[in-house]
């Protein structure tokens, strides 16, 4: 079985004492499926009163969702969602190892928003630099992850970007913005690197080449 069964299992026992200690009232018991409780359990259900929020921390944030190199976590994701229509996602969107080095997920953030959606998900919180003053394109991802959000069916990321990047840069700067986003996210689909969430700044997607055309 699952190492999550015995979590879960006393997580629902907690849930039901506090539904019996709140009648009528609607409150929700917050866990998470991380690491070694991440796999859905076989048999045991949460209750109806309990969220389970599901974390990306060991996935490939360079890829999509789709992607062979995310297998595992798409599994997770697929069977938490037949087991409960409350599974919630606590997903990674900066190198928490060097915040300010590229780290190009900008174009896997469409796609996976709407993975997580079709596959039973109702609430995405994406953790970013949370203590710094700042990480690689930090305002245009808010920016674009806040419209993913609210319409993720409707949200074209290309067009977002621009919008964003030529408001908040100008006309004449944004392109030039755009060619870093493309130059770092070719650079990681040619290297096939693994990008997880505190990669070094010695990574293989950052060579001499690509660092001094993205400084240009």
């Amino acid at each position: 079985a699952p190492k999550s069964v015995p979590f879960l299992r006393a997580v629902n026992v907690i849930a039901d004492a506090v539904r019996n200690e709140f009648p009528g009232r609607s409150v929700s018991i917050d866990t998470l499926a991380y690491q070694w409780t991440r796999a859905a359990p076989t048999v045991t259900l949460p209750r109806k009163n309990v969220i389970v929020r599901l974390c990306s921390i060991e996935c490939n944030f360079g890829a999509q969702l789709s992607d062979p190199s995310n297998a595992k976590f798409q599994t997770d994701i697929v069977n938490w969602g037949h087991k409960s229509n409350r599974t919630w996602i606590w997903n990674y969107v900066t190198d928490f190892a060097n915040y300010v080095m590229p780290w190009p997920d900008y174009y896997n953030l469409a796609p996976n928003t709407l993975f997580y959606m079709r596959h039973g998900v109702s609430g995405i919180f994406q953790e970013a630099a949370y203590q710094s003053t700042g990480s690689d394109l930090a305002p245009m991802k808010t920016y674009l992850m806040s419209k993913l959000l609210w319409d993720p069916e409707n949200t074209d990321v290309n067009a977002t970007a621009r919008e964003f990047l030529e408001l908040y840069y100008g006309e004449t700067v944004a392109p030039r913005v755009i060619e870093y986003m493309d130059l770092w996210s070719t650079a990681m689909r040619d290297s096939k690197f693994y990008l997880g969430e505190s990669v070094p700044y010695t990574s293989a997607y950052l060579t001499p080449e690509n660092l001094l055309r993205s400084a240009a």
